[in-house]
């Protein structure tokens, strides 16, 4: 008798663990794994400085996450808490506890559109970023100046000013600051080949000689139809030995400028302002777009060395000094 109650107690015990057991792996399979159909989508954004409570809480409150403390706990046991990236990320509403570690950890993050435009400094691209939530304005400053990038990418210069291909980008949210930097350098680079550094050996530029020529083009036209005989005035103020004398470069030299160059602004002695300066500046005063670049390596050919603007904002060009003076009284002085 003894020896079949054993065996039967056995028997039970064993049948209750089968069945604690099969409950268990229920139990996993549903918080870890199970989700239901017909689940909405949502977007999540995770900041560099949030911390896993702070991002379990949210889930929760997205109806993301059903048990925050089950995440922690695994996030804690598989070790995968260090690897949660930053970023915006679309999870499903619930998702499982499997799901959402995949997510931060190996997912895709959901990108955002965002145009660079033509004639964008350094600092205006740095405030886009930021306000778009791709990067902080110093983060994106800082690997603008990081030397090793700028050896990466053959940049004779201290920093990335003009290098930023004006280009419309896919970033993700919280984006590493260094990597906007080499993309948008990479993009520029590419379209550059061997011809068109030939092309503007010839018109004895260097490639950072042609970005800066250029820079100023894309500055000075007021739409891409003059950016060629733009183009051709300044390669022949330069070859005479003319300063450019272009207002662009001016206001990049002015921290305070408020929309008015005055004479004092005109005789300023900062390496920028082509009004004192003979030849380039140091470097671009901006990011020229590809049709600028272009046109500052395939000019018009004219006889122009001077040009004003008019009153519908576009250019009247001249030969002559007295030329120019006449335009400058027609468009400038006598309208006001």
């Amino acid at each position: 008798m003894t020896g079949l109650r054993q065996k039967k107690s056995i028997q039970f015990y064993g049948l209750g663990l089968i069945v604690i057991g099969l409950l268990a792996g229920f139990a996993i399979y549903i918080l870890f794994y199970h989700h239901p159909i017909n689940r909405k989508s949502v977007l999540l954004t995770v900041d560099k400085n949030q911390s896993i409570g702070q991002v379990t809480k949210r889930l929760q409150q997205e109806g993301v996450l059903k048990h925050p403390l089950l995440l922690k706990v695994a996030l804690k046991v598989t070790g995968k808490d260090k690897k949660f990236r930053s970023g915006t990320f679309e999870l499903q509403q619930p998702s499982s506890i499997q799901e959402i570690i995949h997510a931060f950890t190996k997912g895709k993050m959901v990108l955002q559109e965002i145009s660079i435009p033509e004639g964008f400094t350094m600092q205006m691209i740095a405030d886009l970023l930021a306000q778009k939530g791709i990067t902080s304005q110093e983060a994106f400053l800082k690997a603008c100046q990081n030397k090793a990038i700028l050896t990466e990418f053959d940049i004779a210069a201290e920093n990335a000013e003009g290098y930023l291909f004006p280009e419309t980008y896919q970033f993700a949210k919280d984006m590493d600051a260094e990597l906007v930097v080499q993309t948008m350098l990479d993009h520029l680079l590419r379209k550059i080949t061997p011809e068109h550094l030939a092309r503007a050996f010839e018109l004895n530029l260097n490639l950072h000689q042609w970005v800066t020529l250029a820079s100023i083009i894309e500055k000075e036209a007021a739409n891409a139809s003059e950016y060629r005989t733009i183009a051709s005035v300044f390669h022949n103020r330069l070859a005479r030995g003319m300063r450019l004398e272009s207002d662009p470069t001016i206001i990049y030299g002015i921290p305070d400028y408020d929309g008015n160059i005055r004479k004092k602004h005109i005789r300023m002695p900062h390496p920028y302002n082509t009004y004192v300066i003979k030849g380039l500046p140091p470097g671009p005063i901006a990011s020229p777009g590809w049709g600028a670049l272009e046109a500052t390596i395939n000019p018009e050919k004219t006889d122009y060395l001077f040009f004003v603007a008019d009153r519908n904002h576009k250019h009247v060009f001249s030969k002559t000094y007295k030329e120019h003076q006449k335009n400058v009284y027609e468009y400038q002085i006598k309208k006001k």
